[in-house]
């Protein structure tokens, strides 16, 4: 598998067209698809890019080896559980959230609201 196709696996991966991947790179939807057919080679600056606006392992998006996403930053979670002095239920939950593809994470979004909605609904009616 070339280096234009993990490029296309990770951007359905991400559930993105060829314009959202290309929006958060700053490159236009012809650009993503030229790499991603192998028209255009992968310039290095381009996937430093990738590789910090998705998280990408770098080994896995030159060779195909290893896992695709990096580790989360365990570091950075520790900091939301300290400065907010979460417990390890609600670590976890953001650890789990963050891996989500972003449409994964607007369902459970859209749900919270809507059991929100319905729980303040709930309290006017006791009112």
């Amino acid at each position: 598998m070339s280096e234009g196709s993990r490029i296309k696996e990770l951007r359905k991966q991400k559930g993105l067209t060829l314009s959202e991947f290309g929006d958060r790179l700053g490159v236009t939807k012809v650009t993503i698809s030229r790499l991603e057919n192998g028209v255009n080679k992968v310039t290095t600056q381009m996937r430093a890019a990738i590789c910090r606006e998705y998280n990408v392992s770098e080994e896995w998006l030159l060779t195909g080896e290893g896992e695709m996403f990096k580790p989360i930053a365990s570091d950075e979670v520790d900091a939301l559980v300290q400065k907010y002095n979460l417990d390890d239920k609600a670590r976890a939950i953001i650890e789990k959230f963050i891996v989500l593809q972003p449409s994964e994470q607007e369902t459970i979004l859209d749900f919270v609201a809507s059991v929100s909605k319905e729980m303040l609904k709930s309290e006017e009616k006791k009112k």
